[in-house]
């Protein structure tokens, strides 16, 4: 999924058409190889901001990696003057309640200041970006990966290279351990036994 949203941006600044790519500003998204490559292209910015700037009820910070320029009219810290509902989790009828998921969807007052943004710029002679949008790429299909990705899922394994790698190891860190002395071989091969 990372591998298709680089490419899609790339395809769009290739084609001067406007993107924004939006994730928690902490996220490890932006550490993917090529999320993290776009930033070095001159034509593209983060848009760094906390929702509760924008309507949200609490300070959640949000990134848009964007070659809009005009989206950056909302980028900002918390102004205060307000207050903000709490972080945390908390017991519902039939279910835990997490607060991050009640910040998942854009508040209201966002989505149309980012709406009048993209109306402002696309009413310009020049467009979002400054030029004419060329006609969307056609994503590749693999019709072998959603029945290779379950499968993968079912035995909880994730794929080691590829579209599907993973960005965060499934480890801290795995440790290559030389086991020379005779009673410390002794030990592996008896440890080794009680696992079969």
């Amino acid at each position: 999924m990372y591998l298709f949203v680089a490419e899609l941006a790339r395809w769009c600044i290739a084609h001067d058409v406007g993107f924004s790519i939006e994730n928690p500003a902490n996220s490890w998204f932006w550490q993917a190889p090529g999320i993290l490559a776009l930033s070095d292209d001159p034509s593209v910015s983060d848009v760094c901001f906390e929702a509760c700037r924008h309507g949200g009820r609490r300070p959640k910070k949000c990134r848009w990696r964007t070659n809009v320029p005009a989206l950056s009219s909302l980028e900002g810290a918390c102004p205060g003057g307000h207050t903000h509902l709490p972080w945390g989790v908390s017991r519902g009828a039939k279910r835990w309640d997490f607060a991050t998921e009640a910040e998942a969807e854009y508040p209201e007052e966002l989505c149309a200041k980012v709406a009048a943004v993209i109306a402002q710029n696309c009413a310009s002679a020049q467009g979002p970006v400054g030029h004419e949008p060329a006609p969307a790429p056609t994503p590749r299909h693999d019709p072998d990966a959603e029945l290779r990705q379950q499968r993968q899922a079912a035995a909880g394994t994730q794929p080691r290279r590829g579209p599907g790698a993973q960005l965060v190891p499934e480890f801290r860190e795995i440790v290559h351990v030389q086991v020379v002395d005779e009673t410390e071989q002794a030990f592996v091969r008896a440890w080794k036994g009680a696992l079969k």
